[in-house]
């Protein structure tokens, strides 16, 4: 067996630093929370603790202190919801809950604190829309509950970015996605966790643009950047599509699903033999899981999906007539070839018809005789579009997300992600076999992610990222021809 196989590593922002001022950024599935809190009077204060923690996860993520500008910046940030504690000396202190931190967003939370002891705490639940003060990207965000209620066709994500103002549907594309501004859907770039998801054979093998797919439940929400996005998003013309895969929380919750349609719920098929529909039944399912492994500290999370259809494909085809292959071509004119002449009454050459249109079985090829016999007999009258029939025809699709997140302490965090799909196409043609032959296909695919931060200080952050994603397309072996296909 003959195989095609694509391999990707990409290595993103290597102890890269990012500093308070003048940042260093690289591609990346992260956002930044910008504090600034003030006095009552909106005077800054400086020398504010300004303690950011995971709501879901209840880990301690950034101690930070404010500036002389009364500013604290986290950048690096997971997306995800945040609880923010802000208290310094003779100011009450101020508890904010569920700040929603989206990919690629950059947060500015004004915090006023008023005048009195630090055992005084008041807490925000409710809050005004933040907006993103420090970016001019077009910038469309999907999250994980729109995912899941918003109707989709088969499942797939990348549908929505459809809904994004600047993208139309690309159906004529060979990645099958969309198109922003006019550029190719081969020209958009995919980011699965922070780096490259792109199948740099340009959606030519799976028709699409990215190498890994993950189910809609695997997902916490992804951007779609259309214009104006950073320079540290390359190798792009068209849309940035940034998907952040979920993490497991301190709380356990998972799914489950299975969506079915079959030909009973169908219309029947024009083109159809009379009286029959053809067979069809799709059904998609998956579930998922996630949760604490240690409370606080540890979390895992996992999602698989599983598609199943069987169907019958519709085909009108031409096969020769019984008469035909044994020689009788009616009022068909067949000429001798061997009777070939040069023309008397002019140039070119003429040939005599065989008597009543019929070749002598002694003039029949052993090979054309075998190859006629190969064919089917004709199901209905007539010479042109005689045999149809709905051939069968089975798809598998299965894809598995396995997710593991660790607080390894205050200043240290990482995450692991592991990904296994697999697709399989087994087809049959027009015409039963001998005549043709089914063809079945297989692409195995895999994916490995990895994440880790160190905050050396409130100052100084680095963030090491690795990918490595591989797409196999194996060939098969045709004995009759000899030769390997696809």
């Amino acid at each position: 067996m003959l195989r095609l196989a694509l391999s990707t590593a990409v290595l993103a922002a290597l102890f890269f630093p990012i500093y308070l001022h003048g940042p260093l950024l690289a591609q990346t599935s992260t956002g930044e929370i910008d504090v600034i809190v003030l006095d009552p009077s909106d005077a800054s204060i400086p020398n504010a603790e300004v303690k950011i923690a995971g709501a879901n996860t209840g880990n301690l993520i950034r101690t930070l202190f404010t500036n002389r500008t009364g500013s604290a910046i986290a950048p690096l940030l997971p997306p995800g919801q945040y609880d923010i504690k802000v208290a310094a000396s003779g100011f009450s202190s101020v508890d904010q809950k569920d700040v929603v931190l989206r990919v690629g967003e950059t947060v500015v939370l004004r915090l006023q604190l008023q005048p009195g002891s630090a055992s005084q705490s008041i807490v925000v639940v409710g809050q005004a829309p933040l907006t993103e003060e420090k970016s001019v990207t077009l910038t469309g965000v999907v999250e994980g509950p729109q995912l899941q209620q918003l109707p989709l066709n088969g499942r797939s994500y990348v549908q929505l970015a459809n809904l994004m103002p600047g993208a139309v549907p690309n159906s004529t594309s060979r990645d099958n996605s969309f198109s922003a501004y006019g550029n190719s859907g081969l020209q958009n770039a995919f980011l699965l966790d922070g780096a490259r998801n792109v199948s740099y054979l340009r959606g030519l093998d799976t028709n699409s643009r990215d190498a890994l797919r993950p189910p809609l439940d695997s997902i916490a929400e992804f951007t779609v950047q259309l214009s104006n996005y950073s320079a540290e998003f390359g190798a792009s013309a068209g849309a940035i599509v940034n998907v952040v895969t979920k993490s497991g929380t301190n709380f356990l919750h998972g799914s489950a699903y299975d969506f079915l349609r079959n030909n009973h719920l169908d219309a029947a098929n024009f083109f159809a033999q009379a009286g029959t529909k053809p067979f069809l039944v799709r059904n998609q399912y998956g579930t998922s899981l996630g949760g604490p492994v240690k409370k606080d500290r540890a979390w895992l999370f996992g999602a698989f999906e599983g598609t199943a259809i069987r169907s019958e494909d519709t085909s009108l085809s031409t096969v020769p007539l019984t008469s035909m292959i044994e020689g009788n071509f009616g009022t068909t004119p067949i000429y001798d070839p061997s009777t070939t002449t040069a023309n008397p009454n002019g140039s070119g050459s003429v040939r005599q018809l065989f008597p009543n249109n019929t070749i002598p079985a002694s003039r029949f090829s052993s090979i054309g005789r075998q190859i006629a016999n190969w064919y089917p007999a004709p199901k209905v009258p007539g010479t042109a579009g005689n045999f149809g029939q709905n051939s069968p025809h089975k798809q598998r699709n299965y894809f598995g997300v396995a997710r593991g997140d660790v607080q390894v302490s205050a200043k240290d965090s990482m995450f692991g992600r592991i990904s296994v799909g697999r697709f399989s196409d087994l087809g049959s043609p027009p015409l039963p076999p001998p005549a043709q032959t089914p063809v079945e296909q297989s692409q195995p695919r895999y994916g490995v992610g990895y994440g880790y931060t160190r905050v050396f200080n409130p100052t100084l952050i680095s963030e090491f990222r690795f990918a490595w994603s591989r797409l196999t397309f194996p060939a098969q072996w045709d004995p009759k021809l000899g030769i390997h296909v696809t």
